[in-house]
């Protein structure tokens, strides 16, 4: 996992990056598969104890957005979100809304994930984040885009909730992380590997993100 802080708090923050799989990744078929893909949250260090790793009720960072890849046993891999409440003691898990999957466009089911990132090629994900206006008001945003595509559109989440500090805003991302994805018997010592390039954060929703990488070995 790669963490990067932001050096202060924004109240808004849109980032982008490239990513490509192994042309041969193989996909968990025979057990629940997951894996933490990004993550942009607040972390309440580094005065005093605070440890950037540490998470849940006890830990040291909220509010967290998570956007992980999981396998459905129905449907394959899909991406999935998860919201992470402030302050962490009490509303770690956002009892209005904890997480969800982009199933569905309409009416119609999305094509897997295991069948886009399957064709080795490099792939865009763009997210964006913004606090809530007022502790307790659902006004938050989050916004996920793949190649273009909106995902998830949300502007009614109370990131900050009664108890939060009203000036904490998001100043830290993450790449990877937690990853469980069984694609074959833990004695083979199998290995496969996935890209990420371009990273590019800031206030404002790139109008032209930096092309895909080309002629990388």
């Amino acid at each position: 996992m790669l963490i990067k802080s932001l050096g202060e708090d924004y109240d808004e923050v849109y980032t982008s990056f490239w990513m490509k799989f192994d042309p041969n990744w193989l996909w968990a078929d025979a057990h629940t598969g997951i894996m933490k893909l990004f993550r942009i949250y607040h972390f309440d260090g580094p005065d005093g104890d605070a440890e950037p790793w540490s998470f849940f009720s006890s830990g040291d960072s909220a509010p967290i957005f998570l956007y992980d890849l999981k396998l459905s046993p129905t449907w394959g891999f899909r991406g999935v979100y998860a919201l992470r409440c402030d302050p962490q003691e009490s509303e770690y898990y956002c009892s209005e809304r904890k997480e969800g999957d982009g199933l569905f466009d309409g009416t119609s089911i999305e094509t897997p994930f295991s069948d886009i990132f399957g064709d080795g090629q490099w792939h865009l994900f763009e997210f964006r984040v913004k606090m809530n206006s007022e502790l307790n008001t659902a006004d938050g945003v989050l916004q996920v885009w793949v190649d273009g595509k909106l995902q998830f559109d949300f502007s009614d989440i109370a990131w900050k909730k009664p108890g939060s500090v009203a000036g904490h805003g998001w100043n830290t991302i993450g790449i990877g992380g937690n990853t469980t994805n069984w694609f074959a018997p833990p004695l083979n010592k199998s290995e496969q590997w996935y890209a990420i390039d371009d990273i590019v954060v800031g206030t404002t929703r790139l109008s032209s993100p930096p092309a895909a990488p080309n002629n990388v070995k």
